[in-house]
């Protein structure tokens, strides 16, 4: 899930809640979503993560240029869990893009900044997959077209994690 979550721990940062005037998710240049095959699927990898018989329910959380990311909730799961879907046009790249991600996701959270935990990877039904616990915050695509919104949320973090790597 692509979520931003610019506090650190013990510190209070107040990060105001983006407009969406110039929201425009319904761009015609965004490549197809997911499918209904793909919900499915999600809620085939989710349930993998379930005692049998425990009814899990998922849904599309948001999607990007290359990944459908479904929230996938049960109370066996004890948690909620992100299910992460590439598009059908990026799923030849997509194991290799999430080994990579676990990897950079490690050294971020070995510095204790926030991020969402990975708990698998894998492939089902000839996709690949991944999910990871959720993280909240404030989804970065509402600040896609607030850059100085985002220059200052990314200097943030950025300045936080050249701190940290540098200590």
């Amino acid at each position: 899930m692509e979520v931003c979550d610019t506090k650190q721990k013990g510190e209070k940062e107040k990060v105001e809640e983006p407009t969406h005037d110039n929201d425009d998710s319904s761009d015609s240049d965004m490549p197809a979503g997911p499918t209904e095959e793909d919900r499915l699927l999600a809620v085939e990898i989710a349930a993998s993560y379930s005692p049998p018989g425990v009814e899990v329910e998922v849904a599309l959380l948001n999607r990007g240029w290359m990944n459908g990311l479904f929230l996938a909730s049960a109370p066996a799961l004890k948690q909620e869990v992100i299910v992460r879907l590439p598009l059908g046009w990026a799923t030849d790249r997509a194991l290799k893009d999430y080994q990579k991600e676990r990897w950079c996701t490690q050294q971020v959270l070995s510095l204790g900044l926030p991020s969402p935990k990975i708990i698998a990877l894998g492939e089902m039904k000839g996709k690949p997959y991944m999910t990871l616990t959720r993280v909240n915050g404030t989804d970065c695509k509402h600040f896609r077209n607030k850059s100085k919104d985002m220059l200052a949320m990314w200097k943030s973090i950025v300045s936080r994690y050249t701190r940290e790597c540098t200590q």
